[in-house]
């Protein structure tokens, strides 16, 4: 079968053109051909399969139901496409062209994600890699500042991997979440301003 992007050419060409839809060209200076084992089509929904994820993920330890609890209603309202949903879906990092020239970068909008005045928010990065060898695949996710940065890896590593992907692990998530953090001062420091 034919992708449809490529019907029109077909038409015009009259002719036949050679079954490239299971292949993909490795950029380290060869024009190899080699079978790809995560398609473009894959890589489009994970994101949207996230968001049916978030919004089945049943109760857990109390320590993060705040967390879970505000992140189904987010999916929730992304399916039912409240404004609220949708943006905070819509500053996620989405699939970058060049994913098979080893473009791997999907960061989001980090501006976008934490001026959501509803519901304070972090936005995180996660890199991932996907099955065979193709780039890692760096993205961001916008996710309630209720969550701990190390939880939300957590619960999108076991996502991942219902998608044969693999997050890779860091020393701590905290590190590529921007959030905003309370400054408390002391007397000390009061007394010195």
């Amino acid at each position: 079968m034919w992708p449809t992007w490529m019907l029109p050419l077909i038409v015009l060409s009259n002719e036949s053109l050679p079954n490239i839809n299971n292949q993909r060209r490795i950029s380290d200076g060869n024009s190899e051909l080699q079978n790809v084992e995560f398609s473009i089509e894959e890589v489009l929904m994970l994101n949207r399969r996230f968001v049916d994820y978030l919004a089945g993920i049943g109760d857990q330890e109390s320590s993060v139901s705040q967390c879970l609890n505000t992140l189904r209603q987010l999916a929730q309202g992304y399916l039912d496409r409240q404004r609220l949903g949708l943006e905070w879906f819509d500053s996620w990092g989405k699939v970058p062209s060049g994913l098979y020239y080893q473009n791997g970068y999907a960061f989001g909008n980090v501006d976008q994600c934490r001026a959501i005045a509803q519901v304070r928010m972090q936005h995180c990065t996660f890199i991932a890699a996907f099955p065979g060898d193709m780039a890692l695949f760096f993205t961001g996710l916008c996710v309630p500042h209720s969550c701990p940065p190390d939880y939300v890896a957590q619960i999108y590593g076991e996502y991942l991997s219902t998608q044969s992907m693999t997050l890779i692990p860091l020393v701590s998530q905290e590190t590529l979440c921007i959030r905003d953090e309370e400054i408390r001062y002391d007397g000390a420091m009061i007394t010195a301003m």
